[in-house]
């Protein structure tokens, strides 16, 4: 191997090696085709690739294509090895999620990759884009003795590529164009995912390319003879007439134990196999992602000869800027990307004198003048450039000189039939840069090249599309030819502006924003009818993507239409005038760029309550985003002069008022609410309007009104929570502000909905505090999402009392399901679950609600034991002085006793055994019975955890009491396993009678909505069951059912847990952990913020998403506990005389006295770090203030 050395072998095993290290460890992926060309690899990117990885966009590099794009982990490693930004994280992460090294090469993503590719056969197309685009740019601007653009373009393709027919397209062209720039690799494993190419490959490749004019090179072995497969790329790199490709011979997964089989082609290798392959090659099994110093070395190497030869040819481009200014200058503008000065006047503007005139033909006008003004502009037809009318007046060809036909400087190209082809190839000139490109066929047509137009849109290349004869406005040809169903997937297509302009203006405006937009691909759709120039149309109005072109006030329709259809509509409005009717009209060349624009401007163009119709000579299919009713083709197309097809199909200026009449009636008749449609909403329109008919269907009015209502009730919601954070957070009423303004009976008669949602807003919303609000952190979070509105709605539509299983067993079983479900997310033992078969849980209204059950349970508990009804008024019921205000309730509806024990700030507030002993103990001595204690995971004030076990061991010595554990806010931080520990979960497990958690707070689950267990059910039935003959049913009675009724106060109940089990499945575990994690986040960076403060102290450590801080101002003189309290209610009411931000106040008791202190509770769904952030601002700023002023 002569030149080569044992480096070089180690090299090439040293990638294999990491090809196998890297597909195993994402668990998928190609390793056989980057093991198999690993020599070819190494060769090429060493001996002969010239490039700078410190700088990829260098613009004389050479150009790599992997157009057998599976075997990408191949390119990721060679880029790796070369410096470029693409680490070994980046190889590790291979196929991960937000990962730059995706299971295909992407353009745009990771630095180093030329284009996209993957669907097989695409990268050799852009290989021949790419060496048009040297070709070309060499001819323009390369000067004796300065070679300026002299790179290379390579490329390495495989079996598959070369079976897909859009390779034989452009490798053929490439032939006729002589292109000796361009070198393929040719992978000849004879392997596909079916196994070997015996079964479906098996023509003479070698004669096929030689037939379209290429060199064709043999390596027989590419596997290990490097000297070899380095003969023939140099041998390639001297043609200069024509394209080479190198047939090399290969075994696919070469090393490995299934290599030559499809078993190695899409599959990692096994533990054992790749253990296998390292021992072969001289690695350490057990190691992995090894990278050899020798092959660091290597590479160092090849790096720095890199970096030297962009320099050698930046000395070349300062001397070629000497000489040759003009052409050096407009180089560096192409290669950079920029337009022109005044390019944009050059485009033809229209006034409505101007005659009608096909926009293929306006198209043509706006290339021939682009083309004087854009020298980068070049491009050409599939064989239909008579049709299209994309070839201006003098354009050169762009062809090899031996020819006689053109020269490589010309810029109009001969595609020939080849769609797929030319499409592809234009992403090959877009990537390689300095060039603008743009191809044209039939719209129609633009279906065969639909795999290379979806790439240009995923690689966000700038390539114009010209699709004249767009519509069944072509007439005799018919539906072979007609493309009713084209523009709906080109519009579906992410990062692709489909143009339909309407006249010569429309035309400009196409034009200016596809050149405009960097990185987007545009298609054009043009008629081949004449079409007239409109009133009202300019360029600027229609860069938007859609304009009012005729505006009139209270108007009844509006009409959105594109292209040839527009001036019909015109018309048809006239037609409508006639009879009283006020119609808008919109013209929408481009859906794609009006739905970019801002809210404010879409709303002008289609505003609320209007009803919108769209008129358009294709498929209806996605005129759902921007039009309530749809008219156009819902089959194919016709064979006939072009105005009897549009007349055949209605689309008329009669048939469009006719049908414009009928819309318009039909929502005048169902009222304004029929139209409060916002841009993004879908409407059925097939269940209003049979447009193939024409008749209006007429639906229960009930039933429809319902849609109606609803319809505009979910884009209330909607506007209420886009623009929440525009409300203030507190409600600015006086009191008795909506008892003055609402009459003082109920309505003798029914009123209709609009009247009754308008009088909700106007109100209703001002007299309501807003808890979803930003900049709510007042009590507790109080989150509602819309998962959860929706189960309650579906849950309200079925109306069920559901008090036992009977009344729907549904309801029952549902419950069972979704709370189990909580208990297992939120870590619970299995004895509070209803698989149990003794716990379980019940939803309660509220924890206030669930801790007066637990104590009607307790209390009936404790009496079973006592044994004698006279001991009930000597039970007495514990709590702290910081537990909820429930249990003194509870105590005192049950008429019983409440003890409330102190807790101190040495103790975090938290109620501690020894201190509960001590008052049960008080107790005790004077003949009273302790029967329940209400211990706190996450207190009110302060978010303090009670000593569970400590609790526990004291109420151990007492078999009359009864642990009821309140998590009511801070419960759902147990779905967050990291946190158990610290809110003492194992304790609660270990201890506690009854549990609550209200997943109403931050649990995404809409008010009311408790989360209440018991660890024996019989505590609750025992006390709770009272069943009358009418409530009896055989499945409750034989007790393999539960009734609900039994566990709570209330006979009836609803249908909540629909609520949970949407939310469970929308959310998923995941994202429920994701939003805690969030709150807590916020908290933890506002914690340090006070916590740097001078004049701000915590009052306790922060618990998960609340903390509680006071203005202690640094060297404050007053300084008493009485002077600080006065401060701090002083800061209070300054913030609550606000309306851009909620807090709450608190007093905290302590063994001097009480605390004043203020709360901060985060968790809001909406609410963001910088929402945190700006209401802190706020509180330092009033406290600022409250403390200068006390001065």
């Amino acid at each position: 191997m002569t030149g080569f050395t044992d480096a070089d072998i180690q090299c090439v095993n040293n990638i294999r090696v990491l090809a196998a290290d890297v597909v195993a460890k994402a668990n998928s992926g190609h390793p056989g085709a980057p093991m198999g060309m690993a020599p070819v690899a190494h060769v090429l990117w060493t001996k002969f690739l010239k490039f700078n990885s410190k700088n990829s966009g260098w613009w004389n590099r050479d150009r790599f294509v992997l157009s057998n794009g599976h075997a990408c982990a191949l390119q990721y490693i060679m880029l790796h090895l070369c410096g470029y930004k693409l680490s070994m994280d980046d190889l590790k992460s291979f196929r991960q999620l937000g990962s730059i090294t995706p299971g295909h090469p992407e353009a745009h993503m990771t630095d180093g990759i030329e284009v996209t590719t993957g669907p097989l056969g695409q990268g050799i197309c852009n290989a021949v884009g790419m060496a048009i685009a040297q070709a070309h740019l060499a001819a323009v601007f390369n000067k004796d003795g300065f070679p300026i653009v002299d790179n290379k373009i390579y490329a390495f393709l495989g079996d598959g590529c070369l079976q897909e027919g859009v390779s034989s397209e452009a490798m053929s062209l490439a032939g006729h164009l002589q292109l000796g720039n361009l070198i393929a690799v040719y992978d000849n494993n004879k392997i596909t995912i079916d196994g070997d190419t015996a079964v479906s490959f098996t023509e003479d490749v070698e004669a096929r390319v030689k037939s379209y004019g290429w060199n064709v090179l043999h390596v027989e072995n590419g596997d290990s003879d490097f000297a070899a497969i380095e003969a023939a790329i140099a041998e390639a790199k001297a043609s200069v007439s024509a394209p080479t490709l190198i047939n090399l011979k290969t075994i696919i997964g070469f090393g490995s134990k299934q290599q030559g089989t499809h078993g190695v082609h899409g599959s990692p290798l096994k533990a054992d196999d790749i253990a296998h392959l390292k021992k072969t090659f001289g690695f350490d099994p057990e190691a992995k992602f090894q990278i050899l110093q020798s092959t660091t070395d290597l590479y160092k190497a090849v790096i720095d000869k890199g970096a030297k030869a962009e320099a050698e040819w930046n000395e070349l481009l300062e001397k070629y800027k000497q000489q040759y200014p003009k052409e050096a200058s407009e180089l560096v503008r192409r290669f950079e990307g920029r337009l022109p000065d005044g390019w944009e006047k050059a485009l033809p503007t229209y006034s409505p004198s101007d005659p009608a005139v096909a926009s293929r033909k306006l198209s043509e006008t706006v290339l021939t003048k682009l083309a004087a003004a854009l020298p980068e502009l070049i491009g050409g037809s599939a064989d239909l450039t008579g049709s299209n009318l994309t070839r201006w007046k003098d354009a050169e060809d762009f062809q090899p000189p031996s020819t006689g036909l053109g020269s490589y400087a010309g810029r109009y190209f001969r595609f020939g039939v080849r769609e797929h082809g030319m499409v592809a190839i234009c992403n090959g000139l877009a990537a390689y840069g300095g060039v603008i490109p743009f191809n044209a066929t039939f719209l129609n047509f633009v279906s065969y090249a639909a795999g290379a137009v979806r790439l240009a849109a995923l690689s966000h290349f700038r390539m114009i599309c010209v699709a004249t004869h767009d519509s069944i406005g072509l007439g005799e040809d018919g539906p072979t030819h007609q493309p009713v169903e084209t523009a709906a997937w080109l519009r579906a297509m992410p990062n692709l502006a489909f143009w339909r302009p309407a006249d010569g203006n429309e035309t400009s405006a196409a034009y200016t924003v596809a050149l405009l937009s960097t990185g987007t691909p545009s298609v054009m759709a043009l008629s081949r009818q004449n079409l007239p120039q409109l009133e009202g149309s300019t360029i600027q109005k229609a860069t938007k993507g859609a304009y009012v072109l005729e505006e009139v006030e209270n108007a009844d329709l509006t009409i959105v239409s594109t292209g040839s259809e527009v001036g019909l509509c015109v018309a048809a409005i006239q037609k409508l005038k006639s009879k009283g009717l006020k119609v808008r009209m919109v013209s929408m060349p481009c859906v794609d760029v009006f739905l970019a624009q801002d809210k404010a401007y879409k709303l002008s163009v289609l505003p609320s309550g209007n009803p919108v119709l769209s008129v358009e000579a294709y498929s209806t299919y996605g005129w759902g985003n921007v039009s309530h009713e749809h008219f156009g083709l819902k089959a194919w197309g016709a064979s006939g002069p072009y105005d009897q097809v549009y007349e055949k199909f209605g689309l008329t200026p009669d048939g469009i008022a006719e049908r414009a009449e009928k819309v318009a009636a039909f929502y005048k008749n169902r009222g304004e609410y029929a139209a409060r449609r916002r841009v993004g909403i879908h409407h059925l329109s097939d269940q209003v309007i049979r447009f193939d008919t024409g008749d209006v269907q007429e639906i229960s009015f009930t039933t429809y009104d319902t849609c109606l209502v609803g319809y505009a009730a979910v884009d209330a919601i909607c506007d209420y929570y886009t623009h929440l954070d525009r409300r203030p957070v507190k409600a600015e009423v006086e009191p008795g502000y909506l008892l003055a303004q609402l009459p003082g009976e109920a309505p003798q008669t029914g009123q209709p909905f609009p009247s009754i949602a308008r009088d909700f807003q106007r109100l209703i919303l001002p007299g309501i505090t807003h808890w979803q609000h930003p900049s709510f952190f007042a009590y507790f979070p109080a989150i509602s999402t819309f998962e959860s509105m929706l189960g309650d709605l579906y849950a309200a539509s079925v109306s069920n009392p559901g008090f036992n299983w009977v009344c729907s067993p549904a309801c029952t079983e549902l419950e069972q399901v979704v709370m189990d479900w909580m208990a297992k997310i939120l870590g619970l033992h299995p004895s509070f679950h209803i698989g149990s078969g003794k716990g379980g849980g019940i939803i309660s209204g509220t924890a206030s609600e669930a801790a007066f059950t637990a104590a009607m349970a307790a209390r009936e508990r404790a009496l079973r034991y006592l044994s004698d009804e006279k001991w009930s008024q000597k039970l007495v019921m514990y709590g702290s002085t910081q537990t909820h205000s429930i249990a003194a309730k509870a105590a005192r509806l049950l008429g019983l006793r409440f003890r409330a024990v102190h807790v101190t700030a040495a103790d975090g507030y938290a109620l501690r055994g020894d201190a509960l002993r001590e008052a049960i103990e008080a107790d005790v001595a004077t003949d009273l019975v302790p029967f329940f204690v209400v211990a706190t995971i996450g207190t009110t004030s302060t978010g303090a955890v009670d000593h569970i076990a400590d609790i526990g061991q004291v109420l151990n010595s007492y078999p009359t009491a009864f642990l009821h554990v309140d998590a009511a806010w801070a419960g759902m931080a147990y779905a967050l396993p990291e946190y158990r520990a610290k809110l003492r979960l194992d304790e609660v497990n270990t201890y506690a009678h009854s549990f609550c958690a209200n997943a109403h707070k931050w649990g995404l689950v809409g008010f009311d909505y408790s989360l209440f267990y018991i660890r024996d059910r019989k505590d609750l039935t025992e006390a709770l069951d009272v069943t009358p003959a009418f409530l009896r049913s055989k499945e409750g009675d034989s007790g393999i059912v539960i009734d609900y009724r039994n566990w709570q106060l209330a006979l009836g109940r609803r249908f909540r847990n629909v609520k949970l089990w949407f939310v469970l499945r929308s959310y998923g575990v995941d994202g429920l952990q994701k939003h805690l994690r969030s709150g807590i986040h916020h908290c933890r960076k506002l914690a340090d913020r006070i916590r740097s403060s001078k004049d701000f102290k915590l009052v306790a450590e922060p618990s998960l998403s609340l903390l509680v801080f006071r203005l202690q101002p640094q060297g404050y003189e007053g300084g008493e506990d009485d002077d600080l309290n006065r401060l701090n209610k002083t800061l209070h009411e300054r913030l609550m005389a606000r309306s851009d931000v909620f807090l709450t106040r608190t007093v905290i008791k302590t063994e001097e006295g009480e605390m004043t202190c203020i709360r901060f509770a985060m968790g809001g769904l909406k609410t963001t770090l910088e929402c945190v952030n700006a209401t802190w601002d706020v509180v330092e700023q009033e406290g600022a203030a409250v403390f200068a002023k006390d001065e």
